[in-house]
């Protein structure tokens, strides 16, 4: 049976000197990438799926032939072993060209091209901070990744924290469209501090701001300093649902979907770059989407839009509860958890894990017997 196929993980490949030169071979720099090792469980056939991953496609059964050659050749007995040399340095060569085996080496999206998007093809927006996910969601190809700083109570605290979450996400997502969200202690603020403080996102490596409940004022104020403000209509989450009785569903008359439709072209004249409609009936985000010139995305507002947005609670079911109606839970991730889990604490019990060949190391012998010979001096005193 053949060493290494297409159907091997990255991560094996990249630990085989003759496996990781024969993807060097088809992707240059593949070996030098730092990047690389987001795929290493990834097996090489499913990242060939992916046209970001730089694989050639009609190359695959060529490197899956060159790979299962590996360690067929006999060896003269004369012959030395070659040395095993380490996995490939986290660092780049000098020159070296940086293609990831990963979908994440797509090229860096701008504002202008998402907004070159409308009319041409769906814009698919993401919500999360969590790092993992949001490389997940570059890789599966989403444009925009929405989020919060990490779930923590309180206000100064998270916004303290949001240029930290801005840096995190994007080393393991270099290349989707950051969209973090300000928080309202900063947005109601002084309107210096506010542009200050989104150009220090924006340095981390952000690219376009999520407000809510902005004037237009303040956003022409922001697109003035050449800030990109992603705006947002409709339902205004957070403490902003007290003025509509709580999170329920808005522009349900023709004179309230006015005023969103309104608030969104007031947006859109003051400077801002995209917006989002939430919890509004279909025909509200309809028009405003087929009226507006920028992009418009729907979260719970139907289609319509230019695109949608799903949160991670509800797209991947990471709450026990069942998802809202607007939401569509693609998995059942905290079943997946609580199931793994059960089987975890089982294995434990029983001593099925740690396994003493698989999950665990032993020291050489003669360091084994100078160390037993420690223990025993010491509990002699």
């Amino acid at each position: 049976m053949a060493k290494f196929s297409k159907d091997s993980k990255i991560g094996d490949l990249m630990k085989d000197p003759e496996a990781a030169a024969i993807l060097d071979k088809y992707v240059p720099g593949a070996s030098t990438n730092p990047q690389v090792k987001m795929g290493y469980g990834m097996s090489l056939k499913m990242a060939a799926t992916f046209p970001q991953a730089g694989i050639p496609k009609d190359k695959l059964a060529e490197i899956d032939a060159a790979l299962q050659a590996i360690g067929t050749q006999e060896t003269s007995p004369s012959t030395k072993p070659e040395k095993k040399v380490n996995a490939p340095s986290d660092e780049i060569k000098e020159g070296a060209k940086a293609i990831s085996l990963i979908p994440g080496s797509r090229t860096k999206l701008t504002v202008l091209e998402v907004q070159k998007m409308k009319g041409k093809q769906q814009i698919v927006m993401f919500c999360t901070w969590d790092q993992w996910l949001a490389a997940a969601a570059e890789m599966a190809g989403c444009h925009i990744l929405r989020f919060p700083s990490a779930g923590l109570p309180d206000p100064e605290e998270r916004a303290n924290l949001q240029p930290t979450t801005v840096k995190m996400l994007r080393q393991v997502a270099p290349n989707i469209l950051l969209n973090p969200f300000i928080e309202p202690i900063i947005v109601h603020g002084n309107v210096d501090a506010l542009i200050r403080y989104a150009a220090i996102l924006m340095e981390a490596g952000a690219d376009i701001m999520l407000t809510l409940a902005i004037t237009p004022q303040r956003v022409q104020a922001m697109a003035d300093q050449r800030i990109p403000v992603f705006c947002h209509v409709g339902l205004s989450p957070t403490w902003y649902t007290t003025w509509t009785g709580g999170y329920v569903r808005v522009g349900k008359t023709a004179d309230d979907a006015l005023k969103i439709f309104q608030q969104a072209y007031d947006y859109q004249e003051a400077g801002a770059q995209m917006i989002t409609v939430e919890m509004t009936p279909r025909e509200v985000t309809t028009e405003i989407a087929k009226r507006l010139r920028i992009p418009v995305l729907s979260i719970a507002g139907g289609s319509g839009g230019d695109g949608a947005e799903l949160v991670f609670h509800d797209l991947l079911g990471i709450s026990p509860l069942d998802p809202p109606k607007h939401a569509k839970q693609y998995r059942h991730f905290f079943m997946d958890a609580m199931e793994a889990l059960k089987e975890f604490v089982s294995d434990v019990q029983t001593g099925a894990y740690p396994d003493p060949e698989q999950h665990s190391w032993s020291m050489k012998p003669e360091e084994r017997e100078r160390f037993l010979h420690g223990v025993e001096k010491i509990v002699k005193k």
